[in-house]
């Protein structure tokens, strides 16, 4: 027994020269597999400290417990409450957990680093209280954020502070009322972002003072009954790609705001019913605002082809239409763009959009030129006979497109 014993502790340390030849290869396989777990499970468990790429205060782990590794955060089954500044990563998944930043003054971030988050009675994220509030979309990570009930706080990521998201991973949000809310301001700089919302999908509402700035990224957005980006103040895109879909119901737009709409930049299509006004002389990069009087059917394909025969944006919304708001750098002043609808796509769409062209243009609708002046489209339909109708001036008249 005693060298037994001793055998299978020796084999055990790598099976020492005198160890018994059988104890060894009976014991030493297993001995190898043991701590090829131990370092498989080192690097499992560097990597995912590493994670955020960043020094976190807390990782925050959802899964059958919630487990909160640092300081700064408390937890209620999945319902998390962080209290002090910091970095705070979140992954794992959870069908009911939410996670409330109650913090005021501090500087919070939270790093969705692989995070799967429902809360069935308000925001899945929420800035109660904080100084400033931030998210970062992990680089190569997929997130989903899902709100539910009734709730005042009525956005699935709802903020009382300005809101700046960042990051290049990818956000998925649904939401029963707005996607994105916040009193204050909200500014985008990169990450993937979807947004599936019944009301507005990106919200900022402090009456003359809010802006909505998106600056680099993917912005996707469908809504039920709302707006597709509205702020209660300003709306500046200046890069990256926007697709703003509005529901045709209750006067709501692709882009809407009670300020200046400018577009320096990036690509931009917005569409459901009529802009209550116009994108700003201010702009950097021209527009064309193209209406079509009836509504036309979701999924039926718009293209805008310049003289040359080349596609500047081709689009198919997944909502009902009367209005199409394209702003790209590809747009030339005094140039006369023609528009056809009902078309074939060429290639793959992703998220409506058409890459490639038409293969198939469809039906002339008509012609439309930008402003003569740098800065906005010449939007609208024409007068019958190829006159264009009143404006607005430069920043966005209601002209073109001509009747063919």
């Amino acid at each position: 027994m005693n060298e037994n014993r001793e055998a299978h502790v020796q084999v055990t340390t790598l099976a020492l020269p005198d160890a018994g030849a059988r104890s060894s290869k009976v014991f030493a396989p297993l001995a190898m597999l043991f701590v090829a777990m131990l370092l498989m499970q080192g690097l499992w468990l560097a990597s995912a400290q590493g994670v955020a790429g960043v020094d976190a205060t807390a990782t925050i782990t959802f899964g059958a417990e919630t487990v909160i590794d640092g300081q700064g955060a408390s937890a209620d089954g999945a319902h998390v409450t962080i209290d002090q500044a910091g970095t705070y990563v979140l992954v794992g998944s959870s069908s009911d957990g939410s996670v409330t930043v109650d913090a005021a003054d501090a500087d919070v971030r939270l790093v969705l680093a692989g995070v799967e988050l429902t809360n069935p009675n308000g925001p899945a994220l929420f800035f109660k209280a904080a100084g400033s509030a931030a998210v970062t979309l992990q680089d190569g990570t997929s997130n989903t954020i899902t709100d539910g009930g009734e709730s005042e706080f009525d956005a699935a990521l709802y903020s009382d502070a300005s809101l700046t998201i960042d990051g290049d991973g990818s956000l998925d949000v649904h939401a029963v009322y707005e996607g994105i809310s916040s009193t204050m301001h909200i500014d985008i700089l990169g990450g993937s972002i979807r947004i599936f919302a019944t009301e507005d999908g990106i919200n900022a509402n402090n009456d003359g003072v809010s802006h909505i700035d998106i600056s680099g990224g993917y912005v996707y957005i469908e809504t039920g009954i709302g707006d597709g980006i509205d702020s209660n103040g300003t709306i500046t895109i200046s890069g990256g790609t926007v697709i703003a879909q509005s529901a045709l119901v209750g006067g709501n737009s692709g882009l809407d705001a009670d300020g200046a709409i400018t577009i320096d930049g990036g690509l931009v299509i917005a569409s459901g019913g009529s802009m209550m006004g116009s994108v700003s002389a201010d702009s950097s990069q021209s527009s064309l605002l193209i209406e079509f009087g009836p509504a036309l059917l979701p999924d039926t394909l718009v293209t805008v082809r310049d003289p040359s025969g080349v596609d500047v944006v081709t689009f198919a919304p997944s909502q009902p239409f009367v209005e199409i708001l394209v702003s790209t750098p590809a747009l030339q002043d005094d140039v006369e763009y023609t528009v056809y609808t009902g078309g074939v796509g060429s290639g793959e769409a992703v998220d409506g959009l058409y890459a490639d062209g038409a293969s198939e243009p469809g039906t002339v609708f008509g012609t439309v030129t930008t402003a003569s002046a740098v800065g906005g489209g010449r939007f609208g339909p024409s007068a019958p006979g190829g006159q264009g109708g009143p404006g607005f001036g430069p920043g966005g008249g209601r002209g073109g497109p001509r009747a063919p």
